[in-house]
């Protein structure tokens, strides 16, 4: 939920509505500015591709042990917290990739980015 309000989209790389490095490069004229943006926006790729493989992993376990007639709950509860606990981590890095990257733009650039979404 939390990456929705930050940047718009899913987790999953396929379904990313991060905006792509050239938006940012159409948008931002100071180089050095730029270089920054980009910078924040490859780390938040990273934390984005790093969840999706860390998601589909718990799922694969969960798929695998679901139908065990032996599994019990703590199987299961210790899956469901892994899973929350790397959602917890990439919502925080994400939210203060967000703001650094807020400082970095312009009102006027930041509308360019996202301002028709």
């Amino acid at each position: 939920m939390m990456y929705l309000l930050l940047f718009g989209g899913s987790l999953n790389p396929e379904l990313s509505v991060i905006p792509n490095e050239e938006i940012f490069r159409k948008a931002i004229e100071t180089p050095q500015r730029l270089e920054q943006a980009l910078e924040i926006h490859k780390a938040a790729k990273f934390v984005e591709q790093e969840f999706s493989a860390a998601t589909e992993n718990r799922y694969a376990e969960l798929a695998e042990i679901a139908p065990q007639y032996e599994a019990d709950i703590e199987q299961f509860r210790a899956i469901f917290a892994e899973l929350d606990q790397t959602r917890l981590e990439s919502q925080k890095a994400l939210m203060d990739f967000r703001f650094r990257l807020k400082e970095q733009m312009t009102r006027e650039e930041w509308k360019k980015v996202y301002g028709k979404r």
